[in-house]
């Protein structure tokens, strides 16, 4: 399996630069993603937005591609096509903090289990948390999707989900 991981954000809303590079409990968010993917061939997408991430992935030996920065899906579209992938990808953003070991692995098998083409991550509400699985062979069509629900999964876009995350992770470093 190929993962994506969409780096190439403005980071408007947090508004603390670009968002892959923010620490949080001393480590880059782009890490957290990273960690979690030992399983799949990884690729990230960058943007003219994004450059310290870029050069931060490239010095890490991780794969990069550069897209258009036009937004999320024509990025994530661009990106696939520029890979050449033909086999399922998992389409990851970098601003998330994952609060389960295997998580990711975990969704991949799901998606191995289920007859549908796409697969989306939500939350208990149903807010997608920005966790994707699409079919490379149509990555730019409407596919058939089911859906993984988590509560493990903080998507930073705010500095109250900021907050949350470092409680989190201390919580689970006290935990430990």
């Amino acid at each position: 399996m190929i993962a994506l991981v969409m780096c190439g954000g403005r980071g408007k809303r947090l508004g603390m630069g670009e968002k892959p590079m923010i620490r949080v409990a001393g480590k880059c968010l782009i890490d957290y993603v990273l960690d979690e993917l030992w399983f799949c061939e990884v690729y990230c997408a960058t943007t003219k937005f994004t450059p310290k991430t870029e050069s931060y992935l490239k010095s890490q030996g991780v794969s990069v591609v550069r897209t258009s920065g036009r937004g999320f899906v024509d990025d994530y579209i661009e990106a696939i096509f520029s890979i050449g992938a033909f086999e399922p990808i998992l389409i990851v953003s970098a601003d998330l903090v994952v609060l389960e070991e295997g998580l990711l692995l975990r969704v991949a098998e799901k998606y191995f289990e289920v007859d549908a083409t796409a697969l989306k991550v939500v939350d208990g509400r149903k807010i997608p948390v920005g966790i994707n699985i699409v079919d490379g062979y149509f990555y730019d069509v409407p596919q058939d999707e089911v859906e993984f629900v988590t509560d493990k999964v903080i998507n930073i876009n705010t500095p109250k989900d900021l907050m949350k995350a470092l409680c989190s992770i201390s919580k689970r470093k006290g935990g430990e």
